[in-house]
């Protein structure tokens, strides 16, 4: 029950940050998927000692991924990143979410108090190197990542397995 509760929170967070009027975010997540990721820089390879932490969510339409990444103390952020792998494992990148090149360009970045870092929505078109359906299976499967890179940790700071949140 109270896994249940914090999806619908954080499809609720994340449909409330986007600003969404369709019809799937007025029904909560009725036909969409829910995922999130806790980031850490333990969960980094390899691990790191920094007080950075955050948390991306991601809400699904099967066609059109929202997200919100909210990040909190670190410095100078420089890309964030869906990587393809499994815990301890580094993988290649499938979207880019914040840098040169990305869905939201941006300089470096620091945030001493919780903030978002980026939000915004993909599709199958910002998917690189598998496709959309693929990404999607990882990130069901927990065979997909997000990390987020700074200046001092360019191989990045820290890092979350995604999870598939269950909100039946």
């Amino acid at each position: 029950m109270r896994r249940k509760a914090l999806a619908l929170a954080s499809a609720g967070a994340v449909c409330g940050l986007l600003g969404f009027v369709s019809g799937g975010c007025n029904k909560g997540t009725e036909g969409m998927e829910v995922f999130e990721a806790t980031l850490a820089p333990g969960n980094e390879t390899p691990p790191h000692s920094t007080a950075a932490n955050g948390r991306v969510q991601f809400v699904s339409d099967g066609t059109t991924v929202s997200y919100s990444i909210e990040v909190d103390d670190i410095t100078s952020v420089i890309a964030a990143h869906i990587h393809s792998g499994a815990a301890g494992v580094n993988g290649p990148i499938r979207i880019g979410f914040f840098g040169s090149n990305t869905l939201n360009p941006g300089g470096p970045i620091t945030f001493t108090d919780r903030g978002i870092l980026a939000q915004g929505s993909f599709t199958a078109a910002n998917v690189n190197g598998v496709s959309f359906a693929e990404l999607l299976n990882q990130m069901r499967n927990g065979q997909a990542y997000f990390n987020v890179h700074t200046t001092a940790f360019p191989g990045g700071e820290m890092r979350g397995q995604i999870q598939l949140v269950n909100v039946d």
